[in-house]
């Protein structure tokens, strides 16, 4: 954690000041994740039902760009139906790095599936999430929420200690 908690005698209106924070931070973290979810969801239900894995042989494609290894398409090659390929190359595309997600949009775009690779970024684009792998459980929005949050937090603590010198110098060199 990016903050550690000391125990001050303080104001109220401080102590009040850092509940309503927490608050502001939590309503934030929820909506956050909400709307991190849903385009997650949206763009691997988009994925799922247009990508065409037959078309410009997509899986060897991938394995030639350097998206998909060997072994994750034997992986998908040996499952009998269409559905089960395409849900395994998505739960396997979950792991992958943000520049090995731009390949995989990249090689939908020379099988011929320009418009699907578009859709895409141009959702990502309108979330601020351009360059990302949306599909990876900790995307972009999670790690500019921890940020924030530890920021938060840090100017919390300062605070604090602003207060406590006050209440120092108040008390003790102030006659």
């Amino acid at each position: 954690m990016c903050y550690h908690a000391e125990e001050r005698e303080t104001s109220s209106v401080t102590v009040t000041d850092l509940q309503t924070s927490q608050a502001a931070v939590t309503v934030a973290s929820q909506t956050d994740r909400d709307t991190n979810n849903s385009l997650i969801w949206m763009i691997h239900q988009f994925l799922t039902h247009m990508i065409d894995l037959k078309r410009g042989n997509l899986i060897n494609k991938l394995v030639t760009e350097v998206v998909l290894t060997s072994d994750e398409r034997e992986r998908i090659k040996k499952l009998k139906k269409n559905d089960a390929k395409v849900n395994s190359l998505m739960a396997i595309l979950k792991e992958k790095s943000a520049a090995e997600f731009d390949s995989f949009l990249t090689t939908l775009s020379e099988t011929g599936q320009q418009s699907v690779a578009d859709v895409v970024r141009q959702a990502l684009f309108t979330a601020g999430q351009s360059g990302q792998n949306p599909l990876h459980p900790l995307g972009y929005s999670t790690a500019v929420l921890s940020l924030s949050i530890c920021l938060l937090l840090l100017f919390v603590k300062i605070n604090f200690e602003i207060v406590g010198l006050i209440t120092y110098i108040r008390d003790e060199l102030i006659v």
